[in-house]
């Protein structure tokens, strides 16, 4: 689960009936992660280290220079870490550029290097890592260790800026997105016995971006158009055990911000509510969520304007107006009272 950058203590928002900010004595930049209640936090210094806040005491567990930026990563479980390591944040903008990516448990008093790539990420619950190497148009997929691991090259060379998302059904399947030349998105499955590749799904149009994310062993798929004359968004349920048949669980004739995400009763992204003004393209969206056991659709932000969401633990978070809103899930305070361990 991706984490946002910055995490805050709880309390009430004047004016808003459904959400509550986040805040904190720290800094808001400073803090990278936060256990459910609280006790058990990940924060960057100015110096550029990487510390760990947990009853009450204190530990580094990476050093760098100021200019440095991280960004974490953590299992379902919340017990691993994946972490990038930016040294030239603030002077090298490069979207293609590898980051140091570490490697850390609870538990550890030390982050340990795992290789260089971008966007790392877990599945299976942290038995598997993959990551990107963004120059080479690789996929990488390891075991923690590394003793186990492949690569997938992607067909895509004409995007600079597309990022190809991972799922991983089980040690076998695998399934990926690519682009081919006309700007066509698709669902791929590579089968990792046979090192087959086999089209899942394919977008039904140039331009349109494709959100594939898994739940409880079903794939769950939105397609948003991205073309003005035919806008649109559907969201598929497709299973992998009977010939990936897919069903049509959403759609709308608007086409909605996507950055669809699952959990495991849930489906998430962003809709567009209200077309405000069509020529200039000015339009209100919330987060929205569909429940997977009756399909009903709701809207679980009041905000008007929001274009992002994460994940932390059980809480949905967005962040707007540079306040951190909990969305929905689990409500605590922190103490942020720390003393430096010896």
């Amino acid at each position: 689960m991706q984490f946002i950058k910055a995490l805050l203590i709880l309390c009430t928002v004047s004016g808003f009936s459904k959400e509550m900010i986040l805040r904190t004595k720290l800094p808001t930049q400073s803090l990278r992660y936060i256990s459910k209640k609280g006790q058990y936090s990940i924060f960057q210094k100015q110096s550029g280290s990487l510390s760990v806040s947990t009853h009450f005491s204190l530990k580094t567990i990476l050093k760098s220079s100021p200019n440095t930026f991280y960004n974490i990563t953590t299992s379902q479980d919340e017990v691993s870490f994946l972490i990038t390591q930016d040294k030239n944040y603030y002077s090298s903008h490069s979207f293609n550029k590898d980051l140091d990516i570490f490697t850390f448990k609870k538990g550890d008093n030390k982050a340990v290097l795992f290789d260089k790539g971008q966007a790392p990420r877990f599945h299976r619950n942290g038995n598997w890592i993959s990551y990107l190497s963004p120059l080479k148009k690789i996929i990488h997929f390891s075991i923690p260790n590394k003793k186990k691991k492949f690569s997938i090259k992607l067909s895509h060379r004409y995007n600079p800026y597309y990022r190809s998302k991972r799922l991983m059904l089980n040690d076998e399947q695998v399934y990926y997105t690519d682009m081919n030349s006309k700007g066509e998105e698709a669902l791929l499955l590579y089968t990792t016995i046979d090192k087959q590749l086999f089209t899942v799904y394919k977008s039904s149009q140039k331009g349109s971006i494709i959100y594939p994310c898994l739940s409880n062993d079903m794939i769950y798929l939105m397609e948003v158009s991205m073309n003005s004359s035919s806008p649109g968004t559907t969201i598929w349920a497709i299973d992998p055990f009977k010939k990936h048949i897919r069903k049509e669980i959403y759609s709308s004739t608007m086409s909605d911000l996507g950055q669809l995400k699952c959990l495991k009763k849930n489906l998430y992204f962003i809709k567009k509510t209200t077309i405000v003004n069509k020529e200039n393209h000015y339009f209100q969206s919330e987060v929205a969520k569909i429940d997977l056991n009756t399909n009903k659709l709701s809207l679980i932000s009041g905000l008007k304007h929001v274009s992002n969401f994460s994940f932390m633990g059980d809480r949905v978070l967005t962040t707007f107006n540079d306040k951190l809103y909990i969305l929905e899930g689990h409500i605590n305070t922190i103490n942020d009272e720390i003393k430096e361990t010896k």
